[in-house]
């Protein structure tokens, strides 16, 4: 085949190679709070040439933020600026719901040390487990974000 290709003077290449997958930067930070403040972490595509769409990403019941690293480490390699925000109290929707809004609110400021590379509009948000309880309970009652639960590792998600 490809001697008949040839003798029509058709040059065959092999197809270039898929682009490489964006590394990840990390920065725990703290978000001042009244009474107190919420421990967070923001992942950003690196390099982070942006701008990303933002994702506040909360865990499970009481779980530590590494328990979600894998979802946020995954979504900034996929081009997401990602915070994961710890909630003051481990079990309750208003902690939850404080938390997520705070993480927003931090991606959004000039404070998010990848300000840069966040694109202002079109936030999500995400849970796992009570922290996407938490995600539902709250988008049924905000509009203008996206929300949604993530499944097991490894799950696929729609952009």
């Amino acid at each position: 085949m490809l001697d008949k290709l040839d003798a029509l003077g058709v040059t065959v290449s092999a197809p270039p190679p898929p682009p490489a997958p964006l590394g990840v930067q990390r920065q725990d930070v703290t978000i001042p709070q009244q009474g107190g403040s919420l421990q967070a972490r923001v992942y950003a595509p690196q390099p982070a040439t942006g701008p990303y769409p933002a994702v506040s990403l909360l865990s499970g019941g009481g779980a530590p933020i590494d328990s979600v690293d894998w979802a946020a480490d995954g979504l900034a390699r996929a081009g997401d600026v990602v915070i994961i925000t710890q909630p003051a109290s481990g079990g309750s929707l208003s902690a939850y719901n404080t938390a997520a809004r705070s993480g927003i609110d931090f991606l959004l400021s000039s404070a998010n040390p990848f300000a840069a590379a966040t694109r202002p509009t079109g936030v999500g948000v995400a849970g796992w487990s009570l922290g996407a309880r938490a995600v539902a309970h709250a988008g049924g009652r905000h509009a203008g974000g996206c929300a949604g639960g993530l499944g097991q590792p490894g799950g696929q998600r729609d952009r």
